[in-house]
């Protein structure tokens, strides 16, 4: 005896098959090949050209190679020894006066140390300076304390 499930039969559905959309990938996929045929196309019509720039191109660089060994050369030619001893020994006896930072740099001088006040805004030697003009005199001083007191009790409430 055999089963047989029959499975419900129904209509197909209303609604349109949706559109897949894959024009633009295969618009895409097709420049990419041709731009690669036409790559390959130009490689295989300019061959001897590109032969020939990177030919001259090796050449330059050799010819560059060898100008900067014969450099190499001459000035191992032009050494001289005795007077390579002498600069080293001289070098290691000269004194060092400059003055030099923590760091190691040079350290400059301030400018007060290279010029005066007088010189620096024109002022004749003979004028004297106040290192006090800004403050107040002792009767300014005396008028300045009044109002402050005047102040803390108006505002302050001292």
């Amino acid at each position: 005896m055999v089963f047989v499930v029959r499975a419900p039969i129904e209509a197909p559905s209303k609604n349109p098959p949706l559109a897949i959309q894959l024009a633009p990938r295969l618009l895409t996929i097709r420049r990419k090949k041709m731009k690669k045929h036409k790559r390959r196309k130009r490689y295989d019509r300019d061959f001897f050209k590109y032969q020939k720039y990177h030919k001259e191109k090796k050449l330059k660089a050799e010819r560059e190679f060898i100008r900067r060994m014969k450099a190499h050369l001459a000035e191992l030619e032009s050494f001289k020894p005795e007077q390579y001893v002498e600069e080293t020994i001289a070098a290691a006896k000269k004194e060092w006066s400059d003055d030099l930072a923590p760091t190691g740099r040079k350290r400059y001088p301030h400018w007060s140390r290279l010029m005066s006040l007088e010189e620096l805004y024109g002022i004749p030697k003979s004028d004297y300076i106040d290192k006090n003009a800004g403050l107040a005199g002792e009767e300014d001083a005396a008028k300045i304390k009044q109002l402050k007191t005047e102040y803390d009790n108006k505002y302050r409430g001292n």
